[in-house]
């Protein structure tokens, strides 16, 4: 494996919850020679990739990644359209706002709003996770031929923080749903005692698509509440695929009517009523 190569997944050690990596961690983690690493981990923070904190003899993000993450989100103008329809969401069912995109077989958020609602979890922007256990995993990856989908992921599939399992069939049958209905509710995939519901949007002109989602407490919405955010969400994500051309958005006709049971993503059916969201 050559140097750039190496250099690139130490890059990808980086994340939300580990925003500070040390030479020895690297190492083991990645399973390269201790002088490997740290002779790569000097040339990024040459470049500014990377840079070092003395005090924790560990290295963090550098100014260069910084500037990176500013252009790739400078030039997804549909990144804007779909910050403001979000944050109107997030308004009026006060949940959580997140905004994703797909890498690999996981999402990367890139941007949070968060909700009035009590009772929330909020993530930061940059926290990666398995793609197939959230909302805005399975509405990007509904736009994905199903072969690729298929390579993606091994069988079974499990999130065991989440104690959630499926497989790659189940998980291609609930992708072709998403593509029928435009929108997509997970309950207690990702986070025990969350769910949530979402849209992706791509534009002609831009090569990343961008889903968003509204998270909240499954004992928070009722059904009609449920009901109402994906014919809420439908909307505002047909009213931004029109505008950025988005041959799926265009070609979609009515927002469909909702059984008032929501079938969940593992079969089981939500029936919670204990409150609505305020």
């Amino acid at each position: 494996m050559s140097s750039l190569e190496n250099g690139i997944r130490i890059l990808q050690c980086f994340s939300a919850e580990r925003s500070e990596l040390r030479v020895s961690e690297v190492a083991e983690h990645l399973g390269l020679p201790k002088s490997t690493v740290s002779r790569l981990m000097k040339t990024l923070a040459e470049s500014g990739l990377i840079e070092p904190d003395p005090k924790r003899r560990g290295y963090g993000p550098g100014i260069l990644a910084f500037e990176l993450g500013n252009y790739f989100q400078k030039r997804l103008k549909l990144l804007d359209l779909v910050d403001e329809a979000l944050s109107r969401l997030v308004d009026e069912y006060h949940a959580t706002g997140y905004i994703g995109v797909l890498n690999g077989a996981d999402i990367v958020l890139i941007r949070v709003r968060q909700g009035s609602y009590p009772v929330r979890l909020v993530l930061e922007p940059g926290y990666r996770g398995q793609a197939f256990a959230t909302t805005i995993g399975r509405v990007l990856m509904a736009r994905l031929p199903d072969a690729e989908v298929r390579a993606l992921h091994p069988d079974p599939l499990s999130h065991p923080e989440a104690e959630y399992e499926t497989d790659i069939d189940s998980l291609l049958s609930d992708l072709a749903n998403i593509r029928r209905d435009g929108v997509a509710a997970t309950f207690n995939t990702n986070f025990s005692g969350f769910c949530a519901i979402g849209c992706a949007v791509e534009s002609a002109d831009e090569p990343q698509a961008v889903a968003f989602s509204l998270s909240f407490p499954t004992s928070a919405a009722d059904d009609e509440i449920i009901k109402r955010m994906k014919k809420s969400m439908l909307v505002e994500a047909c009213e931004i695929g029109r505008r950025v051309k988005d041959k799926y958005w265009q070609e979609f006709r009515s927002v469909p009517e909702f059984d008032s049971k929501i079938v969940a993503v593992d079969g089981t059916r939500y029936t919670g009523r204990i409150g609505s969201i305020p």
